[in-house]
Order: structure tokens, then sequence, then C-alpha cells
């Protein structure tokens, strides 16, 4: 008698013993052989190409940014008036000034323009300076840096300041002769005019010892101390060793610049230079009005008494 191919019942009873583990096991290789199937369609159709990848807007790649690096905070210094200190000679301007101009980013890309301090005072008599010529500083700047040079000389530190503010045709004279000297190398030693930070809050130090003797000022006694004390007083510096790609200038330990005693704080827990703080995306400028934090008025600031 001829079998149906589609009758199994009938298939399986003619050949029992052929068949058993077959009948036996049926729906588990039945099972697996769907499974199987499934799963090298899965493999087949692979995972959704980038062109189908949702595309992200500038807002979202911000976001996720942020979510990568580490979010900062600068705050603006407390302007200072009545500090003891005279005009003398230093330049007048109308322009205002604020704690955030303290803050702005000053390098090769980014200018001054022909913004002169308006609160410039002559620090010759109260800050020593190099064979005591007279030099202008932001008030602000001053104020702090008196501090910085009381605690330096209580220490038995003894600083020199050799440049302050600079106008802009004064910094056009040093790039000239900077580039006529050194050529390229010039550019990298001296800033161009309207993008020196020397024309709002910079100070360059130095010492009886570097100038007889020349050398590295963070090799000497005095150096080490600023290193260690300077942001104490709010003050950072503007071109440390290693950052020249970030900066664009060369190692320079002379150079400081005023940022306030938080922020300076902070460059230095960090080792991030003021320039990668302010130029950073996520970095957040807080105003007087935005902390709890309780600031001192101006006119409290001035009556306070420095030693040195």
């Amino acid at each position: 008698m001829d079998m149906d191919p589609l009758n199994y019942q009938y298939y399986f009873a003619q050949r029992p013993n052929q068949y058993s583990f077959f009948r036996k096991h049926a729906y588990t290789i039945l099972t697996g052989s769907v499974v199987v199937g499934l799963i090298g369609l899965t493999l087949l159709q692979g995972s959704p190409s980038n062109a189908e990848a949702p595309q992200l807007n500038a807002e979202q790649i911000l976001a996720l940014k942020e979510q990568e690096e580490p979010s900062y905070q600068l705050i603006e210094p407390t302007l200072v008036t009545n500090s003891g200190f005279s005009k003398g000679s230093c330049p007048t301007s109308t322009n205002k000034i604020t704690g955030a101009t303290l803050l702005s980013p000053i390098n090769k890309e980014a200018s001054v323009g022909d913004y002169v301090p308006p609160n410039l005072v002559e620090i010759h008599g109260k800050i020593p300076t190099l064979g005591g010529k007279e030099v202008c500083l932001e008030e602000t700047t001053a104020f702090y840096l008196k501090q910085l040079f009381g605690a330096a000389e209580r220490d038995g530190i003894k600083l020199l300041v050799m440049s302050g503010y600079r106008s802009p045709h004064y910094q056009l004279d040093l790039y000239n002769d900077a580039i006529e000297e050194k050529g390229y190398v010039g550019t990298l030693r001296v800033a161009p005019p309207y993008h020196s930070e020397h024309h709002i809050n910079a100070v360059d130090f130095t010492t009886d010892e570097i100038m007889a003797s020349g050398g590295d000022l963070s090799a000497t006694l005095e150096g080490r101390w600023l290193i260690k004390n300077a942001p104490t007083y709010g003050f950072v510096m503007s071109y440390p060793k290693g950052k020249e790609e970030i900066t664009g200038y060369q190692h320079e330990d002379w150079h400081w610049k005023f940022i306030g005693i938080e922020n300076a704080q902070l460059v230095q827990s960090t080792g991030l230079t003021f320039h990668e703080l302010a130029t950073n995306p996520t970095t957040k400028i807080i105003t007087k009005s935005e902390t709890s934090k309780e600031y001192v008025s101006d006119e409290q600031i001035g009556e306070v008494e420095i030693g040195g």
C-alpha cells in the first residue's frame, strides 16, 4: 500500500524504531529551527545605517559635549575704588569698566580695540618698580598687587614691577622691534597692539638679580614664591610652560594677569590656563548679583590697611 507523504502518523507507525527519536523531539527541533531563522534574519537586516541614524542639531551636540566636559564658573571681581593710589600722569578715558572687563580673554584673535581703562592709577611710591620708574595699572589690579607685595615682603621676597599698562602705540613699537630683531619668533614673544593683556590688567615682574645676571624668574626664590602665592591675591601666569600651543606665545614666567582671587585659585587647582577657562563654551560668568557670596563694598576695600 502506498503511503501518503503527508500522513505523518502512518509514516511513523510503519517505522517506529527508525523515527522514534525524531517523533520524540519533533517539537523541539521545529521550534529551534524557527528561532535560528529569526536570528539569521535579524543579522541579515543589521543595525540601522548611519544615513538612517537621527541627526543631532547644534544644541544637542553642545549638550552632549557639556556632559562629557566639566563646566566652570568665573566670578566677576569686585572693582576697587578709593584705593589710596593717585591718578598721576596716567591716561584718562571715558570708557566704562566692569568686573567682566577684567575677565576679557585678550589674545591674538581677541582685541581690546581702542579701550583704555578709565581707572588707571600710578603705583610708583607704593609698589616697588624697576628703576623707580612710573608705572600705571588698572586700580583693582593695583590694589591687589599691593597686597601681594606686602605678603612677599613679609616673607623676605623682593620683587619689582617691570611693566604695567601699555598704550597701543607703545605696544606697536615693541612689536615692530621684536619682529625686526627676531622675525616670526618675535611674534611669539610680543603681542601686536590692541591684542596685549597689558592694555588692561597685566603685570610683568622681575628682580634685581634677574636684571643683573639674567636667567629664568621661575628658577629663583622669588619666582617660586609667585607661582605658589600669587593666586591667593588674584594673579595667574598667562603663558605657562607646556601651554604654548594653547596661548599662542612662548613661556613667560614674568607675565601675570589679575583675574580675581576665586578665579585665580580655580586656575591653580585645575592646571588650566585662564585662556582655556575663559574660552570654554561651558564656562559661565557669574556677576555679583547672581552669587550669594558677600562682597566687600568698594569703600570698605579702599580703607583696608596693607602691610609692606
